[in-house]
């Protein structure tokens, strides 16, 4: 079972990464969120797994967390 959420993180980082390239390389979390449509729980876990990775940096915004990509 660990394997699947671990491949499955994996492959949510590439999405993550992708609509990130395709708006200037930072968006807030939220609307990573939506435009995806993944549930909170994943999408704190594939962050997570991109920070781990060092391919993003999220910092706060007012009330929003940005999520930008490391050398977009």
């Amino acid at each position: 079972m660990n394997d699947q959420i671990n491949s499955n993180i994996a492959e949510n980082s590439t999405k993550v990464i992708e609509i990130l390239k395709s708006n200037s390389g930072k968006m807030s979390s939220w609307d990573i969120k939506m435009k995806l449509g993944f549930s909170s729980s994943v999408l704190y876990m594939t962050i997570g797994y991109l920070i781990a990775n060092g391919k993003v940096n999220v910092y706060q915004k007012d009330l929003l967390y940005i999520i930008e990509l490391i050398n977009s």
